[in-house]
């Protein structure tokens, strides 16, 4: 059933690892990155309609973390976090 529904809603039968289904409007309506940081936690980007998008800001998100640490990492993810909200926020009042 999960197959299916990934099929169905996001075109891909099981997402990659460091996706994860997420709820914003409605139920599993959105995917978020989710990137280990070194002291064990998770952090957790922004919602993302769109399957390419997502993928795209995880693999970016890695690349930072990779080149600049977790600060660098936690810092990005918030500036993209509220770029989002501020985007679904405008495309919900037009």
């Amino acid at each position: 059933i999960r197959r299916q529904k990934l099929l169905k809603s996001w075109g891909v039968p099981e997402l990659p690892e460091g996706l994860q289904l997420s709820s914003f409007q409605s139920a599993d309506d959105s995917l978020c990155a989710t990137l280990r940081l070194s002291d064990g936690t998770e952090a957790v980007g922004p919602y993302r309609k769109n399957f390419q998008q997502a993928l795209q800001e995880l693999q970016e998100l890695r690349a930072l973390q990779q080149r600049k640490g977790d600060q660098a990492l936690q810092k990005e993810m918030q500036r993209r976090d509220v770029e989002a909200m501020t985007a679904f926020f405008v495309d919900s009042i037009s």
